[in-house]
Order: structure tokens, then C-alpha cells, then sequence
């Protein structure tokens, strides 16, 4: 297409700055319209938890990667593809796929971003935790569950932000262990129960208001019970019960 049946000296356009060449003392600028009508042209014009709209550029079986802006791509990793992650989601998407996400963390120095696609996470209009500061006592988040131990499961938020929901708090029955009960890349909803600035932790808790404070009121009548005490009691369950033999049950378990 020949140039000068486009444009003329004097004709007024509309144009984005996309480079600078100081030596020069020229701007490079761009006509495009994808350009100059994006709301994001580098890393400057994006923040952690913000949404945003990409096309997938290249899937591989770790990580997905969308292009954000003509200049810019991120790149989902595989706990974040959906709400329910899986070693074969990225099988779901197509080169060429339009997709929505939010901004999870931003590598200025390395010029990196990363994105969730998790819709769960992407549609939540709870207060977002990107550093320690963010995080209030009795405030509620979403976050992802990142790895289950014994003793509870660990729930990582924006920017690799990390806390500990304790067994007590994650709302088990009996029954239930951290890991039959919750997987890793979970989406859940918690609460701030206390925060560490010093060392960096927080301590989080997926129980009401309600549930905390009975189990406020269980902790408490506790710690009034010393060795010798006499208490009234209901069983709840009895450990190690042998019908064949004559020794009787190993424990009984006590609501008291």
C-alpha cells in the first residue's frame, strides 16, 4: 500500500509513544490501532490483582503464555490454568484462545508478569494480599492452596504471598484429614487471624466467625484442666474396640 495515499504533511492522527531515542531526539510512535486503544503497553501500565484480557501465544504442559499487549505477554503456570488445576488442563486451550486473567506478580528486573486464569480468583472482589503489609487481622482473602501437611495446608496469595491454616482451623470432621479434605490448587476462601510482620507469617483460618469462637471457648476450657481434675464427659468414639478380645477397648474419645 502505497503510504503517501495515506497519510499527508499537516494531517492531524492519533499516536502512542512506544520507544524513546534520546541520542536521536526522536520518539517511536505507533498507528495501530490495537496499539493506541490498549490500556496496556508495558509493564509501567499494569499492577498485581489487576484484570486483564490476553490471547494465548504458546501452550506447554507447565505454563501457558498470553499476549497482554503487542509489547507484553505473561505467563500462566499450571496451578493457575483453572479453578480446577490438573497436570492435563492446559490440554483445554488453543493458540489463538481469548482469554481473561488477573496479574499475580511482576518481575520489573527480569520483565516478567504472571497470570492466573483461575475464575474463581479472577471474579473476586475480595481485598487482594500481594505483601505482608496488605494483610489485616480478621480480613478475608482468596487464595490457593499450595501445599497440605499433617498439621494443616499452606495458602499462597498475589506475588507468592504466603500464610498457614492450622489443623484446628480448617473446619475438619472427624473423619477428615488436611489431605483427603483439600488439593493442592484449591481456591479458598480464608480469614487473617494474626500477622507477623517481623518474621513475614501470617496465620489464616477457613472458620466462621461463629466456629472460631467456639473453638476459642474449647482452647480456653483447656487450658483450666490440670492432671487430677475431675470432669463430666460424653464418649464420642472409642479407639482400638477388639470384639475377640477380653482387654477391652484402647481409649475412649470425650466430648466434655
Amino acid at each position: 500500500e502505497d503510504i503517501g495515499s495515506r497519510f499527508k504533511c499537516g494531517q492531524l492522527l492519533k499516536c502512542r509513544v512506544i520507544g524513546l531515542r534520546p541520542i536521536d531526539g526522536l520518539d517511536s510512535v505507533s498507528l495501530k490501532p490495537s496499539v493506541v486503544e490498549s490500556s496496556i503497553l508495558d509493564l509501567s501500565d499494569i499492577s498485581i490483582g489487576l484484570k486483564v484480557r490476553g490471547i494465548v501465544e504458546k501452550i506447554d504442559e507447565n505454563a501457558i503464555f498470553v499476549r497482554l499487549a503487542p509489547h507484553l505477554k505473561g505467563m500462566v503456570p499450571i496451578l493457575h490454568m483453572s479453578d480446577a488445576a490438573s497436570v492435563n488442563t492446559y490440554k483445554k486451550f488453543k493458540v489463538g484462545q481469548k482469554v481473561k486473567g488477573k496479574i499475580l506478580e511482576i518481575d520489573s528486573k527480569r520483565k516478567r508478569v504472571k497470570v492466573s486464569l483461575k475464575q474463581s480468583l479472577v471474579d473476586s472482589s475480595l481485598p487482594i494480599i500481594s505483601c505482608i503489609e496488605d494483610a489485616k487481622a480478621g480480613m478475608r482473602s482468596h487464595g490457593v492452596v499450595s501445599g497440605i501437611k499433617d498439621n494443616g495446608i499452606f495458602v499462597t496469595f498475589f506475588n507468592e504471598i504466603s500464610g498457614l491454616v492450622g489443623r484446628d482451623d480448617l473446619g475438619l470432621t472427624s473423619d477428615q484429614t488436611p489431605q483427603n479434605a483439600f488439593t493442592v490448587g484449591q481456591i479458598v476462601k480464608v480469614r487473617v487471624v494474626s500477622v507477623n510482620l517481623q518474621r513475614k507469617r501470617l496465620r489464616l483460618s477457613l472458620l466462621s466467625k461463629k466456629q472460631a469462637a467456639e473453638l476459642m471457648l474449647r482452647r480456653n476450657a483447656m487450658e483450666n484442666i490440670s492432671p487430677g481434675n475431675f470432669v463430666d464427659g460424653v464418649i464420642k468414639s472409642i479407639i482400638g474396640s477388639d470384639k475377640d478380645s477380653n482387654s477391652g477397648p484402647a481409649a475412649y474419645v470425650l466430648d466434655l
